[in-house]
């Protein structure tokens, strides 16, 4: 996950004069951005950099979750689902 370069982007929300893009727990990441443009880059790169480590992005386990209008994602001709709950 640290190669995904997720700490060196300018993507996400600033919270505390900090820049966040990732929450990380065990198995689980959480991407925050403040774009949908942004968004679909970091899950692109995190995708691309789990397949160079052998690992598998699970579509179906992956939500989206924006406080404001956003359309369905297909990675993989699979679709994301979208909630309106964390």
């Amino acid at each position: 996950m640290q190669n995904a370069m997720l700490d060196e982007t300018q993507a996400g929300i600033n919270i505390a004069q900090w820049n966040t893009n990732n929450l990380r727990n065990a198995d689980d990441t959480t991407l925050t951005t403040e774009s949908e443009k942004e968004l679909k880059s970091l899950l692109m790169n995190v995708k691309d950099e789990s397949e160079n480590l052998d690992l598998k992005l699970k579509i179906q386990k992956t939500k989206i979750m924006a406080f404001s209008p956003i359309t369905a994602w297909q990675i993989d001709v699979e679709t994301m689902e979208t909630v309106t709950g964390f």
